[in-house]
């Protein structure tokens, strides 16, 4: 099996709110990780990872998230698009065990397994989105991880004509999604 972890605050990760504003790249010293922070409260904030695959395959896709002060229904408030087709799981972040972490910003962090998903030979998207708007519907976001039967790894070309509306390239010659 391959293995492939991509940072959420990556260069080539393309991040997306619905107002065109910037997410926050934060620097966690306590826990000495690097996340994006505060993507929720607009429904369609997005984060899309593209993937290179050698050869057609299926991969475990896990993601590692902020957990919260309760048992938190991930697949209800998160949506996950692979390739653009809307990818149904049923995962649920677990709760912070740790009393102390009375708030979502003060809890840990838990890798929650997302599902099996089919990935195609050459480029795939995967897009994390919020369904809706309101707090807490998606949780700090540290990285993905795939494992796989094929080679993977991320597609490192940052597009230069991105729409700060939409987050699509507008460059009709460019190769990107």
């Amino acid at each position: 099996k391959k293995t492939l972890v991509i940072e959420a605050e990556s260069d080539y990760a393309l991040v997306h709110k619905p107002d065109g504003s910037k997410l926050n790249v934060y620097k966690d010293s306590e826990r000495n990780i690097t996340i994006l922070k505060d993507l929720t409260g607009f429904a369609g904030t997005s984060v899309t990872f593209g993937i290179n695959a050698e050869a057609d395959c299926k991969a475990e896709l896990s993601a590692t998230m902020r957990m919260m002060p309760w048992r938190f229904e991930l697949f209800k408030y998160v949506g996950v698009e692979i390739n653009g087709e809307k990818l149904e799981y049923g995962t649920w972040l677990p709760k912070d065990e740790n009393e102390a972490h009375d708030t979502d910003y003060k809890c840990d962090f838990a890798t929650a397994q997302i599902a099996e998903i089919t990935l195609k030979k050459g480029l795939n998207t995967i897009k994390f989105i919020e369904n809706e708007s309101g707090s807490p519907l998606f949780p700090d976001f540290d990285k993905i991880e795939l494992v796989g039967e094929s080679a993977l790894n991320e597609h490192t070309h940052r597009c230069e004509s991105v729409c700060p509306v939409c987050g699509k390239c507008t460059d009709k010659d460019c190769n990107d999604p």
